[in-house]
């Protein structure tokens, strides 16, 4: 149940919670750890949801509870990352296969590592910036104290977002290039057949906070709102759409 507590949205895949949860290896299935027992005994905590592949999601059926097993030393944020972490990870190396992790952690690895206080270092590992869902991945970097690979993410979050990882990895090296991160540009060029040996332009906006998209053609009304302490855009367009 502590390794529920910890799982963030609509849940954590069986295959993570029992590597967080530390399942016995004697207590597997092909290999694999398996705590389909004992999710069953805790079925009446929990709610089950389905994946975007098809894969069922675990979380507790109470907030409440959640946040009870979350102040218990049983397991903390630290551990559950360490743990996590371990699926992507190979030995001790610091590079991550994250093109074949789990979509969960593509998804929620940067909210787990930045409250156990790893954030900066998932930063380090290029491969998990390339891959990494966008979305949440860029709400995370807003909302944690600025770090230069953050900055080089956000720099040209719109351009990126939406692209293929190769995509990603091209324009993340080129922004590397402006902020002078040259260590990220080597990182992010190794699987390229082309390096950055300058750039032009090297002033960068110090105000930038997120590059908006989504309308398609002119936008003719804007607004700002505050919604539970965190102000919005509210823009209007041409396109029919409203966007908040």
């Amino acid at each position: 149940m502590a390794a529920l507590a910890w799982a963030e949205g609509s849940g954590m895949p069986e295959r993570l919670l029992a590597h967080v949860a530390s399942i016995a290896p004697e207590a597997s299935v092909d290999g694999q750890p398996d705590c389909s027992e004992l999710l069953q005994v805790l079925r009446f905590y929990t709610r089950r949801n389905v994946d975007r592949d098809g894969a069922p999601l675990y979380r507790l059926f109470h907030q409440g509870l959640a946040d009870e097993l979350r102040r218990r030393p049983v397991l903390d944020a630290a551990t559950v990352w360490t743990r996590l972490l371990s699926t992507v990870r190979v030995g001790d190396t610091r590079k991550g296969r994250w093109a074949t992790a789990e979509p969960y952690l593509m998804r929620h690895a940067a909210r787990h590592s930045a409250l156990a206080g790893k954030l900066g270092e998932l930063l380090e590992d290029a491969d998990f910036l390339v891959h990494a869902d966008p979305a949440p991945l860029a709400d995370e970097l807003y909302h944690s104290e600025q770090s230069p690979r953050g900055a080089v993410y956000l720099t040209s979050y719109g351009a990126h977002h939406d692209g293929s990882p190769d995509e990603r990895r091209s324009i993340l090296a080129v922004d590397a290039a402006r902020h002078q991160q040259w260590e990220l540009v080597a990182e992010l060029s190794g699987e390229t057949p082309w390096r950055i040996r300058w750039t032009a332009g090297r002033d960068l906006p110090t105000g930038l906070l997120a590059t908006l998209t989504g309308h398609r053609g002119k936008i003719w009304d804007l607004a700002t709102i505050r919604i539970r302490g965190r102000f919005h855009a509210l823009s209007a367009g041409e396109d029919g759409t409203a966007r908040l």
